[in-house]
């Protein structure tokens, strides 16, 4: 086989190499949106005495940038409430406990806010 030939058949195996690196990082695993959805739902109705008929919804998210940020989960749920339908709020999963990580809307309207 010639050189040439070669170093084409490196580079495309390491381009292929790089895609794949690249596509699993940025694809979320639909587990992970699934377990942090159930954990903030279960934290809500269990720890913070919420009924479910209270909650509208409970969405899981993925955000491949911060795969590897030890302070921040790639994986979050946005909660909405029946009684607040304008504000969403964030939860994350940092060290097995579930966090209010930010609210969308201004400061004087977070009935849901946790301190």
């Amino acid at each position: 086989m010639k050189k040439g030939t070669k170093i084409i058949l490196v580079l495309l195996t390491l381009l292929v190499a790089v895609i794949g690196v690249i596509y699993l990082t940025i694809t979320p695993d639909q587990s992970g949106i699934k377990k942090v959805e159930k954990s903030v739902e279960q934290y809500l109705l269990e720890e913070k005495d919420y009924k479910s008929n209270e909650i509208k919804t409970i969405s899981g998210n993925y955000n491949p940038k911060n795969v590897g940020n030890s302070n921040i989960s790639a994986y979050t749920a946005h909660v909405v409430f029946k009684d607040e339908p304008q504000v969403t709020y964030t939860y994350f999963i940092h060290e097995g406990q579930v966090t209010q990580g930010g609210i969308s809307s201004p400061k004087d309207q977070n009935i849901h806010k946790e301190d």
